[in-house]
């Protein structure tokens, strides 16, 4: 069943407790305070949930992100995935990206790098269109 867990005007955050999926979705293009925080509060979330259950699936749904800020950019690269990977120890990370080319060419590419740098945490990436992709690869991941 899903649940919301919070709901901003440009976030929100749900746990799907039967499939193991915490979902964060970009509502719309965040501020980099916002981006921030808000990702910051999905990670106290997955820490909360995560004792709950054998492996916890993350979610995010970016295809309302836009353009990222250099800050941005380099708030996610400096601290942002070792944080998540590392200190939250996410194993299985999903990414909804929308039909740009450009923007599934830089993720897909980014997710092949993060698998590699932590790769000692046995981290997984898929990137996907649909939520019903990304929850069949999760189911396929645990």
């Amino acid at each position: 069943m899903k649940q919301t867990i919070f709901d901003l005007d440009y976030l929100t955050c749900t746990l799907d407790d039967e499939a193991a999926v915490l979902f964060h979705s970009w509502k719309r293009k965040a501020t980099a305070e916002e981006f921030e925080a808000g990702l910051l509060k999905v990670y106290k979330v997955y820490l909360e949930q995560k004792p709950k259950f054998k492996k916890l699936h993350w979610l995010g749904d970016t295809r309302n992100v836009g353009v990222l800020s250099l800050k941005t950019q380099k708030w996610l690269d400096e601290v942002w995935n070792e944080t998540l990977f590392v200190k939250a120890g996410v194993t299985s990370h999903a990414v909804l990206v929308g039909e740009d080319v450009f923007v599934k060419y830089a993720m897909q590419k980014f997710a092949a790098h993060a698998e590699k740098l932590y790769s000692d945490q046995h981290l997984k990436m898929g990137v996907f269109a649909t939520e019903k992709e990304a929850y069949d690869w999760f189911a396929d991941h645990n």
